[in-house]
């Protein structure tokens, strides 16, 4: 075992003064051990659905507060929050568990606005942001803050109240966390839409400030990444007041029903990065090793470039230490 692993990791005159595990089948090897990995981690979320899974630490109120202070920052008003437009985030997060789905709209046509209405949320300006498989809160809005479009949302001024939804369920066989965040501003407040909010554009339309109640059909701002859309007041007006209980698609039960007890400590993410990190260190160090002994001892290679070798695995490693998890839309 000692010879093995001594012919393995150091260079002599038996594996012809080259680390085996440096020579061209063993990367092969190596490479391949890595794609069955891949593999393997793929069949054990199709075949068990939750044994892999993301644990998070994210929280509603966290969210909202570093939303908020994201504002405050750029001089912008505190957004409120409102319990409706949190039942709509939850109603979005079952709607996308329960058809195994992530996009702003669903495969079967469903638009992120019919949660407003679903929930009984009335607007003049709706508007939504998506994460998922993320750590924690501080992790999930800084990266809406790194993406222009998802900072427009965040940093809108014609949103006045904001509601979030935090929910962990199964999502193509993998357990994660869900994070909804929608934004909204009523359409009872058309009277009172501030002139810096109104003089937004909305897909180089410009909205000219309105200092008395619309009277015309408004634009509806559907702030990126989701596509504009434009909704008759009329169909707007017909919906029902928040405050009033209506029948929806989405029962308690289901949004319960995607809440998991108990979120593993680990994700396929984070096992596939680990493997994958501790064998481009493990060549590292075979390279570092392989270097300094055939320095030390003057042997002459035609082949093989160490230094060049060692700097692209350095490389390697740091991208796969600066790669990180969560993705948002």
């Amino acid at each position: 075992m000692k010879r093995h692993l001594h012919n393995l990791f150091f260079p002599h005159h038996g594996n012809n003064h080259r680390a085996k595990i440096l020579h061209h089948k063993s990367l092969s090897k190596l490479v391949l051990l890595i794609l069955f990995f891949q593999l393997l981690i793929s069949g054990i979320s199709q075949v068990k659905p939750g044994v892999l899974g993301y644990a998070s630490n994210i929280s509603v109120g966290d969210i909202v507060s570093m939303t908020n202070q994201k504002r405050a920052e750029a001089g912008l008003p505190a957004l409120e929050f409102n319990e409706t437009l949190a039942t709509s985030a939850r109603y979005k997060a079952a709607h996308m568990f329960a058809n195994n789905y992530w996009a702003h709209t669903a495969p079967d046509g469903t638009s992120p606005w019919s949660f407003f209405k679903q929930a009984g949320y009335t607007y003049l300006y709706a508007g939504e942001n998506l994460a998922r498989d993320f750590n924690d809160s501080g992790a999930v809005v800084a990266a809406w803050m790194e993406s222009q479009t998802h900072k427009d949302n965040i940093m809108s001024g014609r949103y006045t109240q904001i509601g979030v939804a935090v929910v962990n369920g199964l999502l193509n066989g993998q357990e994660t966390t869900l994070v909804v965040q929608h934004f909204g501003a009523p359409s009872t407040a058309v009277a009172a839409i501030p002139e810096q909010a109104a003089a937004e554009s909305v897909q180089g339309v410009q909205i000219e400030p309105q200092v008395k109640p619309i009277t015309e059909e408004p634009v509806v701002a559907v702030a990126e990444p989701v596509d504009e859309v434009v909704e008759d007041i009329k169909e707007v007006k017909q919906q029902e007041p928040a405050n009033t209980q209506i029948k929806t698609l989405f029962p308690e039960t289901l949004l319960e029903s995607v809440s998991l007890d108990h979120i593993p400590a680990f994700s396929s993410f984070d096992l596939t990065k680990s493997v994958n990190l501790a064998l481009t260190l493990i060549i590292i160090v075979v390279l570092v090793i392989d270097g300094i002994l055939i320095w030390h001892r003057g042997t002459i290679r035609r082949t093989g470039k160490s230094f060049v070798h060692l700097s692209l695995f350095v490389m390697v490693a740091l991208i796969i230490i600066l790669t990180g998890s969560g993705r948002i839309l």
